[in-house]
């Protein structure tokens, strides 16, 4: 069994929510650096993607990004600006 990390898993998740809303070549900007290993720059690709084409998060995206207590501060600074371009989340009422 492999085990992965918490950024690892906010990239495959992130992604996954915005894979019906994208492109093969978008998703292949996440995809990518996944499989390198790189989540935090799949992470920056996947937000980058979602302000480019005005998808807007669950907040729970933001809260788990933010939350990864690894991130130097300039990560911190450079996803909460990313984050804050991105169209507001509105819970569908049920």
């Amino acid at each position: 069994m492999m085990f992965m990390d918490e950024s690892t898993l906010l990239a495959h998740a992130l992604r996954d929510y915005l894979r019906p809303q994208l492109s093969k070549d978008d998703i292949l900007m996440m995809d990518l650096p996944i499989q390198a290993g790189e989540s935090v720059c799949a992470l920056d690709s996947g937000l980058c993607l979602a302000i480019e084409h005005s998808i807007a998060l669950p907040p729970i995206f933001g809260e788990k990004i933010l939350g990864l207590e690894w991130l130097s501060d300039d990560l911190v600074e450079m996803f909460t600006e990313e984050l804050s371009k991105i169209p507001t989340w509105y819970q569908l009422a049920s």
